[in-house]
């Protein structure tokens, strides 16, 4: 579970938005779930919200699995839940020791020990002059410059440490000797002391946090099912104390009484949707409201809910909604299932497999993010290690898991009332019904008249359409309720295929090809045609009208080894290889749906075209993201051994596509280790009134929009380039690039270096306005993450690079991370120190000539105002630093410096 169950968004979920007055009937796309307007956090921080939380989420979203996460993670006593912890339960020791942390840890002092050590050096001259070793004295103090040097530039962390020693000693052999006066002992042995800060802060450090967090004391939870207390009438103080007692605790109700007395409980009640008894569930939040108006505000409460079953009356609580998994969520999820499964290349083989197939099954893709769906399609896989190529094949077998052991899938020991066969078929006309009458949402009495209805088709004796619907919604994971008063499918998918299987047990396939140009049925077709035996005779009537949907339907329906039927899908094959080459309003859609086609050996096709990027790129990209959305790992491992000609590609044709495009190109470069964030077009506040003279006059600019990495370049991504072109590097930046440091920043190159990387990638260095803009947004801030400086949200620390997005609370306001810390960067601008006097409003290019370029952002051996997002600097374009290195932007048209 770990890192999978923490992603929560922040909303106001109001009657209105959960209780739709009549159903969307007439929508097309999947409807989307009830969001509230917010931002999303995580677990720890979600807790230190507010007292009183209520997590929502749709059926199988993971809010059970959520509380006992928490649960986990407070006996185990998880560090990232003790600043909850602390806050919760706060003693006289934390209270001090957290602060005193947190000072020390934030401590920059970069500025007093410049200015110390220029004290000393002085010191050290005038009391050399006065020693009766002057010779002598001179010489170590020329040995203290030499260590105060090293200390200031930090060339590496072996500098550090000769210097550190180098420093010591000849402090040591000075005072031994009595070289110079103890005044000016002092004063050069404090300044080393501050140089040092960094080396021994952390021995300082490491034992006051450990301290801190031994003595941080974590809530007792308690884990409840609310349904048990809507079934019995005592007091909720009693269910929690039945649980504690169930787990071996002694005399469970008075520590319990002791313990939510002075606060210190976590208390997790769940599934408060599950109380279906409207005055039960009314005295149940009752009891809630009573328990925290008894013990006061100290206890932690965190209430779980269907979004559908959210009461209005349980007010005053910061509400929640678990996210859907994100693919990367999806990925662990996956490979932590088949963790101890097998050998590691089997279990490896087992992962790429499954994670492949969900690549080549869109539907399939979208019902994973939902984790106990995701389970049902991983126990579908562990049937015989391969999901059904064709869908209709793999939604039988999902639709039949959700039937038949749906119960057995999520641990509930039930005796159904209708046979499953049964329950089938009542399911199967249901869907007929909602999907002739354009329904995705029915209401609930709309919905029990057409219970009534199909029950009699449906054989045997049924109870009357209450207790059907009692029993579909308890006993399958198909049908599930969206709010109070609607129901509907769990997902389009499912409708459309067993709507697909009625039509096909009635024969209707002339009745479905009248419906080939209404979208509402598309995906019917599909499946219908995927059922049909032979589709022969069907496609020919499709390709006419929809060459498309003919193409899609191809790709569903069973191959046959006819000339006749190869006939038909080297027609189909044909039209749309020529609508790739001469449709520019289909020609994804076509790329698209040749991908689909593999089994026809398209991949030639669209892998030659992707060939050509060169000439034809339009079609290349088109061709290269239906390829990615295919995910065949062996091409896509072919087509990425150029991977510079494929970023070329990418970043060429991402400000010229359409949106949707876009969004796909964006995917691709994240999953090639790539990622940009956009920055929307619009004026944001440039420069400081409250820094150096160059960073003056504050001044508004318009900028176009533009795309930036998120990242820094990376050693790994550099070492990419250089093999891959042999590039000889003006900078030393392999001295920085060893084992471990693969995604540390790359450092030590010129500003010509970064150039060279950016013409092969298809990018450019950002302008100073972009960099900025990208680092504080359009409110002005300091820093990325706000105006009050935290040394936590960067790597100022001194002690060298870190890995590329190390400190995540320091991202921008649009995602960019690592522009307070870690290294400086390189922009593409001229520096002049009066630019901002008479720079233009629209789009700055900054100054036309100049002897050096400009450097933005914090780096690891600097201080808190060399962080500020406004801080310019500048270098000669041929020199390079250990601290120094740069990201990469993209926009149309691509500036040119």
């Amino acid at each position: 579970m770990e890192d999978i169950y923490v992603s929560l968004k922040v909303g106001e979920y109001t009657a209105a938005t959960l209780r739709p007055d009549a159903p969307d009937a007439g929508s097309v796309e999947e409807t989307p779930a009830p969001a509230g307007e917010g931002r999303t956090v995580e677990i720890p921080e979600a807790l230190l919200l507010s007292r009183r939380l209520v997590v929502l989420g749709d059926p199988g979203a993971g809010k059970t699995t959520l509380l006992k996460y928490l649960i986990l993670q407070g006996v185990q006593r998880d560090p990232r839940l003790a600043p909850f912890a602390r806050t919760l339960i706060p003693t006289r020791l934390t209270r001090w020791l957290e602060p005193t942390c947190r000072f020390l840890s934030g401590l920059e002092p970069l500025t007093p020990a410049l200015f110390l050590s220029l004290a000393a050096l002085l010191g050290w001259v005038v009391a050399a002059f006065y020693s009766p070793h002057p010779l002598a004295a001179a010489g170590v103090g020329f040995g203290l410059f030499v260590s105060l040097f090293l200390l200031l530039v930090k060339f590496s962390r072996l500098a550090t440490m000769i210097g550190a020693c180098l420093g010591i000693g000849l402090l040591a052999l000075a005072s031994r000797q009595a070289l110079v006066s103890p005044w000016a002992l002092g004063l050069m042995g404090g300044s080393l002391a501050v140089w040092l800060y960094p080396f021994w802060v952390q021995g300082l450090l490491w034992p006051l946090r450990q301290l801190l967090y031994w003595r941080t004391r974590y809530p007792l939870p308690v884990f409840l099912t609310l349904n048990n207390l809507g079934r019995d009438s005592r007091p909720i103080e009693d269910h929690l104390s039945d649980a504690l007692a169930e787990l071996g605790f002694p005399h469970a109700r008075r520590w319990l009484d002791q313990r939510l007395a002075r606060g210190e409980c976590l208390l997790l009640l769940d599934a408060l949707d599950e109380v279906a008894d409207p005055q039960a569930q009314q005295r149940v939040v009752a009891e809630i409201n009573r328990l925290r108006a008894a013990y006061g505000e100290g206890n932690q409460i965190v209430v779980t809910c269907r979004i559908a079953g959210f009461p209005g009356a349980l007010n005053g609580y910061r509400q929640l909604e678990v996210q859907a998994l994100t693919e990367p969520q999806i990925a662990r999820f996956i490979h932590n299932w088949f963790a101890d499964t097998a050998a590691p290349g089997e279990r490896q083989r087992r992962i790429d497999g499954l994670r492949q197939a969900l690549g080549r099954n869109p539907g399939m893709r979208l019902l994973a993010s939902n984790p106990l769906l995701l389970s049902l399609i991983i126990l579908l896989y562990e049937h015989d290690w391969v999901l059904p190529e064709r869908r209709v094949e793999l939604y039988e077998k999902a639709v039949h898991l959700l039937i038949a052991d749906w119960d057995k899938l999520r641990g509930v020991a039930r005796q159904p009332r209708l046979p499953s066969a049964q329950k089938r078929q009542i399911l199967t006309r249901l869907a007929a019904c909602f999907h002739a009458a354009g329904l995705r949402v029915i209401e609930d009495k709309r919905l029990r008249e057409h219970l009534a209805a199909v029950s009699p088709d449906c054989g045997g004796t049924l109870p009357d359409p209450d207790a059907v619907l009692d029993e579909l919604m308890a006993h399958t994971g198909l049908l599930r309720q969206k709010s109070q008063s609607t129901y509907d499918f769990v997902h389009l998918t499912f409708q459309e295929f067993l709507t697909a299987c009625t039509c096909q047990a009635r024969g209707e396939g002339s009745h479905l090809l009248a419906r080939a140009g209404d979208a509402w049925w598309r995906e019917v077709i599909r499946l219908y045609v995927g059922l049909e035996r032979d589709a022969t005779a069907l496609l020919p009537a499709l390709r006419e009208r929809d060459l498309l949907l003919a193409a899609g339907c191809l790709a569903d329906c069973r191959p046959l080894a006819t000339a006749a039927f190869r006939e038909v899908a080297a027609g189909i094959v044909g039209d749309l290889r020529q609508w790739l080459r001469d449709d520019p309003t289909q020609r994804q859609a076509a790329a698209d749906a040749l991908a689909e086609l593999a089994a026809w050996d398209t991949t030639p096709l669209l892998t030659a075209a992707v060939a050509e990027a060169e000439t034809a790129p339009a079609v290349a990209l088109a061709a290269l993201l239906a390829l990615a959305r295919a995910a065949d790992q062996a091409v896509l491992d072919m087509l990425f051994a150029d991977v510079g000609r494929i970023l070329r590609l990418l970043h060429g044709q991402l400000p010229q596509v359409a949106p949707a495009a876009r969004a796909r190109i964006l995917n691709l470069l994240e999953a090639l280790g790539h990622p940009l964030v956009l920055v929307p077009a619009g004026e944001f506040v440039m420069g400081s009134d409250n820094g150096n003279p160059d960073e003056r006059p504050v001044h508004r600019i318009y900028l176009t929009e533009y795309w930036i990495d998120q990242f820094p370049v990376t050693n790994a991504q550099f070492a990419q380039f250089v093999q891959a072109t042999a590039y000889q590097a003006q900078g030393p930046w392999r001295g920085e690039f060893r084992a471990g440091k693969e995604r540390h920043p790359v450092v030590n190159v010129t500003w010509d270096d970064a150039c060279a990387y950016a013409k092969w990638c298809g990018k450019r260095l950002p302008t100073e306005a972009q960099w900025e803009k990208a680092a504080r947004g359009t409110d002005g801030r300091d820093y990325p993450w706000g105006n009050r400086w935290d040394g936590n949200n960067c790597n100022v620390s001194g002690r060298g690079t870190t890995p590329v997005g190390y400190y995540p609370a320091g991202a921008s306001p649009y995602g960019c991370q690592d522009m307070a810390g870690n290294v400086s960067e390189w922009v593409a601008d001229w520096y002049d120190s009066t630019y901002y006097e008479a720079s233009p409003h629209e789009d700055p290019p900054g100054p036309a000539t100049g002897a050096r370029r400009g450097v933005r952002g914090g780096a690891w051996y600097g201080d808190r105002p060399g962080a500020r997002a406004a801080y310019r600097v500048a270098s000669a374009p041929g020199l390079r630093y250990s601290f120094l290195g740069f990201r990469l932007a993209c926009s149309s048209p691509i500036l040119n410096h």
